[in-house]
């Protein structure tokens, strides 16, 4: 296994394994934390927002936008925007893969 140097202050390892018959592109087979999140360029930042998109301020800020009435639409989009912060500590194989993917030029 090869440590690398961190990118863009992200810390990695990884090693090269056969590919599987259909590969198309390379694609994580195991891993530990989230991936960075698109959201975020820093694990500096990552934290400050972490810090800040806890579940009881996202419950605080739909709760919000309910009482003011906003749309189903916009609330849904907000949600999108949200989800990844709850999942920051589970390994998301299939989020990597994707995210690996559609750097390589495929489809997200």
């Amino acid at each position: 296994m090869r440590r690398s140097p961190p990118l863009g202050g992200w810390r990695f390892a990884w090693k090269v394994v056969p590919a599987e018959q259909g590969d198309l592109f390379p694609r994580c087979i195991a891993g530990r934390g989230s991936p960075p999140l698109d959201q975020v360029s820093s694990p500096r930042e990552l934290t400050d927002f972490a810090d800040l998109f806890t579940p009881r301020y996202m419950v605080h800020r739909l709760a919000e936008m309910i009482d003011d009435g906003v749309d189903d639409l916009r609330i849904a989009r907000e949600l999108r925007y949200l989800r990844p912060w709850l999942q920051l500590k589970q390994f998301q194989a299939k989020e990597v893969n994707r995210r690996l993917a559609r750097q390589m030029g495929g489809q997200s």
